[in-house]
């Protein structure tokens, strides 16, 4: 009887008997796996990359998502754009048919005309990136370059003073993002203020 007792105490999993048993294996063992979670928290994850691959993604494979981005964030702003004057305008809901024509008709002519030129231009940017990632170490002044070139560049139709003017609405638009998104600690080291 006692033998039958001591049975049914027992643990039913390895794991049980080894953390029964005093050795510190991390904060809580999983019954279903049989495996200490703690070894999955300390590894590095592991990618099949082509050969001569980096495992960090590029700025050009960052591009696209950007690019992407733009375009659909470009017609968003289009679409609110032409949305509201029309709903402010009109607000005899009366008649809907007319009126969600209008409506409609206003979202997507004014979110395909602001689609079009904020792709666009995060098309030269990313373009201009990419290139200047080639010219000098990559780093956030990078950004700031590509910025001013791709404005000036997205002017040069109109003249040498919608050039200057392009070249520092990009620089200016492209050092808000950076300075919104970049730490502190990498400012001053990229200036030698340390």
């Amino acid at each position: 009887m006692s033998n039958d007792s001591g049975m049914m105490n027992a643990p039913v999993f390895p794991l049980d008997q080894i953390r029964n048993a005093g050795l510190p294996l991390g904060q809580q063992i999983s019954p279903y796996l049989q495996v200490d979670p703690s070894i999955f928290r300390t590894s590095e994850p592991q990618y099949i990359l082509p050969e001569g691959a980096s495992p960090k993604r590029g700025r050009l494979e960052l591009a696209f998502g950007q690019i992407g981005g733009a375009v659909g964030g470009g017609y968003l702003l289009g679409m609110a754009r032409g949305t509201l004057p029309e709903l402010r305008k009109n607000q005899d809901f009366k008649n809907w048919k007319p009126f969600g024509t209008r409506v409609v008709n206003a979202a997507v002519k004014h979110g395909s005309a602001w689609a079009q030129p904020i792709g666009t231009a995060v098309l030269l940017y990313s373009g201009c990136a990419v290139l200047m990632s080639y010219v000098r170490p990559d780093d956030e002044l990078n950004s700031v370059f590509s910025g001013a070139l791709a404005g000036g560049i997205f002017r040069c139709a109109h003249g040498t003073k919608a050039i200057a003017k392009g070249a520092g609405v990009g620089a200016g638009i492209a050092a808000a993002v950076t300075l919104l998104f970049i730490d502190r600690e990498k400012v001053k080291d990229m200036l030698h203020l340390n």
